[in-house]
């Protein structure tokens, strides 16, 4: 349930609710003298790029830090995370098998933030093992990086060896029991890893 366009796609384990849908942002600019064949890989692409998997976290449901200081969390967390499908692909690509991923970023391990003099003011943290940055994001970084993602993968799969960073997942989390504070962040390979 929730806003139009959400298609409910059940409840999991500990009651957080999970649902999807695609954003509602514009496509990015069709090429011109496409073939059939291959506008129907672009429009599946670009719709991929589009959907949004959402999940509702209850409060005092799930704990929060090491088992003898695990805590519950206080307020209900809603959560987004864009272009699954998308994202595990390029992880995959990459070689980053999908456990060690979710052990790096979700187990229950401290992340390490580190002073940046970036120019949005936005914060970067590394993974306890130092093999990820999660970096905040405004707003219009997130919709901008959305925007490029089906250009970004294309550009991934065609040049496996780019230099370009290396974006492993883009998520939102929002506290609506917390004056609906929003954080947008992104995950992407340390290069010092």
């Amino acid at each position: 349930g929730g806003a139009s366009g959400e298609a409910t796609e059940g409840t999991t384990d500990g009651g957080m609710s999970r649902s999807s849908s695609s954003s509602r942002s514009p496509p990015p600019r069709r090429p011109d003298n496409i073939s059939s064949r291959a506008l129907s890989a672009y429009t599946t692409l670009t719709t991929e790029c589009e959907r949004v998997a959402k999940y509702k976290f209850p409060p005092h449901k799930f704990n929060l830090g090491e088992c003898n200081t695990s805590r519950p969390l206080p307020h209900r967390y809603k959560f987004k995370v864009y272009a699954p499908l998308v994202f595990a692909r390029i992880r995959t690509l990459f070689g980053v098998e999908k456990q060690t991923f979710l052990h790096s970023i979700c187990g229950k391990f401290n992340f390490y933030e580190f002073a940046s003099n970036a120019r949005s003011g936005q914060f970067f943290f590394y993974s306890h093992d130092g093999r990820y940055m999660i970096k905040t994001l405004t707003h219009a970084e997130s919709k901008f990086l959305r925007e490029i993602l089906p250009h970004y993968y294309r550009h991934l799969t065609r040049h496996p060896a780019t230099f370009l960073t290396h974006f492993y997942g883009m998520y939102r989390v929002c506290m609506p029991d917390a004056n609906n504070q929003r954080l947008h962040f992104i995950i992407m390979r340390s290069v010092f890893h």
